[in-house]
């Protein structure tokens, strides 16, 4: 039989959605029994079909794919700029007054809190490496792993390919979505130059001298106050992770798909599931039980605490303002969520 033939039969027989997917030369047909896949699709296997001249699903990474995961770790490595090229922050003035009759210096006493060394910090570069890049990577990877096998148990080219396709978009949306915080980040910190909280103690202010006498790397280190890289890494890192897994719990879609029929755009009380009649019994109840809700909860509230304890631990140990800490906070969740939207 053709390809079509067998297409055909396929959807006929397995109740199959028949909106089919060419772009990488492969077909993706998901059945629609309402089991959510990540992408909010409904689905239990996927049967993959081969084409004319193209790959089979047991065959390699496909092409296509291998150059969009280039393009997107690419990206990812040229947005650290400032480790390629080396950019001085902008030199804000030190601030600081004398008296009139005896001469004495005044500091700017908000900018002269304890300096506390990079070792002991709450959360150092390392850990933060850990939680903000490797983490998320290895958790969005174990999961589509788990979940792509355990789904397509029964067919292992189907599970291969689900996995695969999981894995890739989970990656490429977090190589954009570093990439991009990255970038805005350092932009930002070398063009305000804003002072930290504990300017004076880290870049050692000589109030006799009127000039800091610290290493030259504590200095420029200084002035790179705004907005927090801790801050928006953690962000960036724990959003995509946690939306990716409220993505498999799937909470939303039921909604959304209620959106889109005929009788929920005319009855708005049948989204909220008030109405008791036939035909109208408690949709929405129906369609987000209690362990959708608190595995959404838990999915998206865990990474957010993680990346608000390592975000506030910035303040405490007088490395930024609270501003600072917001600013890093936004960039990193609004990177995440657009980069999710595009995987």
């Amino acid at each position: 039989m053709s390809t079509e033939s067998n297409l055909k039969a396929i959807v006929d027989n397995e109740d199959l959605d028949p909106n089919i997917d060419q772009t990488f030369g492969y077909v993706v047909l998901e059945r629609a029994d309402g089991n959510q896949s990540s992408s909010g699709m409904s689905f239990t296997s996927h049967v993959c079909l081969c084409l004319k001249t193209s790959f089979s699903c047991s065959q390699e990474y496909p092409h296509p794919l291998k150059m969009e995961l280039l393009f997107c770790t690419v990206y990812a490595i040229i947005a650290q700029i400032k480790h390629i090229i080396p950019i001085n922050a902008a030199q804000r003035p030190i601030p600081y007054m004398i008296t009139a009759n005896s001469q004495d210096v005044i500091i700017n006493l908000t900018l002269n809190h304890e300096f506390v060394a990079p070792e002991m910090e709450t959360v150092p570069d390392y850990l933060l490496v850990i939680v903000g890049i490797i983490l998320p990577i290895l958790a969005m990877a174990t999961t589509g792993l788990v979940l792509g096998y355990r789904r397509n148990s029964t067919s292992p080219s189907s599970a291969l390919m689900s996995t695969l396709l999981d894995i890739h978009s989970a990656t490429c949306m977090y190589m954009v979505a570093f990439g991009s915080t990255a970038f805005f980040t350092n932009f930002l910190k070398y063009y305000v130059g804003y002072l930290r909280p504990n300017f004076y103690t880290m870049c050692e202010y000589d109030s006799d001298t009127m000039a800091c006498t610290a290493d030259e790397e504590y200095i420029r280190e200084s002035r790179k106050s705004f907005p927090s890289g801790h801050s928006s890494i953690a962000f960036c890192g724990m959003m995509c992770l946690g939306l990716y897994l409220a993505g498999k719990v799937g909470l939303h879609h039921g909604l959304q798909q209620m959106l889109l029929t005929q009788r929920s755009l005319h009855d708005p009380d049948a989204i909220l599931g008030v109405k008791s009649f036939p035909g109208h019994i408690a949709h929405g109840a129906t369609r987000q039980p209690l362990w959708k809700k608190f595995g959404f909860l838990f999915a998206l509230g865990g990474p957010i605490f993680l990346a608000t304890f390592i975000a506030a631990s910035r303040v405490h140990d007088n490395w930024h303002h609270p501003a600072d800490v917001v600013a890093g906070s936004l960039i990193g969740t609004t990177c995440a969520y657009v980069a999710h939207l595009l995987w």
